[in-house]
């Protein structure tokens, strides 16, 4: 019993913030990551792997009306570690880009994929070490990604995550 009872408790309080989260004016949205290619290089004293990411993005009507003149606009953000940068500090990125989707009918689902992003991580091999003794490994990875979608010129949603990048300035 004890245990139905923080099952319910638990249920009541994650559900609605997740689906508050997907849903925005009747779109409903869904932003997964998305790695479209990778290659690894060696280099004499370390290993350079290279990757493409973007989001796997899907929108759902559910208005119950057709939307004319549908844009969607996003910004994907990621971070990449310089190698041999003692600080720590990370260069950060936008890319912002836009998708048009034309009449846009209730229960319709609309999915595409961001344009995709270069992303590096460096490994250095286990004799060697930087001179500013920075970390052997640079880390390269996404943010996260913030849509916002438009009716006929006017803004109707936006969907963020994490949902802290919406506090930001929009920048295209």
């Amino acid at each position: 019993m004890k245990h139905l009872v923080a099952a319910l408790i638990i249920s009541s309080i994650i559900l609605p913030a997740a689906m508050a989260q997907t849903s925005n004016n009747g779109l409903k949205f869904k932003a997964e990551r998305k790695r479209f290619e990778a290659a690894r290089e060696r280099t004499m004293n370390s290993t350079v792997t290279n990757e493409q990411w973007g989001y796997a993005v899907q929108i759902e009507n559910n208005t119950f009306k057709k939307l004319d003149d549908v844009t969607v606009k996003y910004i994907v953000y990621a971070q990449e570690e310089l190698p041999g940068d003692a600080s720590g500090t990370t260069k950060e990125k936008t890319y912002p880009d836009s998708v048009k989707i034309g009449d846009f009918l209730n229960t319709q689902k609309y999915t595409f994929d961001t344009k995709g992003i270069d992303l590096s991580k460096r490994q250095l091999d286990s004799n060697w070490r930087y001179t500013t003794r920075a970390p052997t490994r640079s880390k390269a990875s996404l943010t996260g990604i913030w849509i916002r979608v438009y009716a006929g010129g006017e803004q109707i949603a936006e969907y963020a995550t994490p949902p802290s990048l919406a506090r930001g300035e929009w920048t295209e």
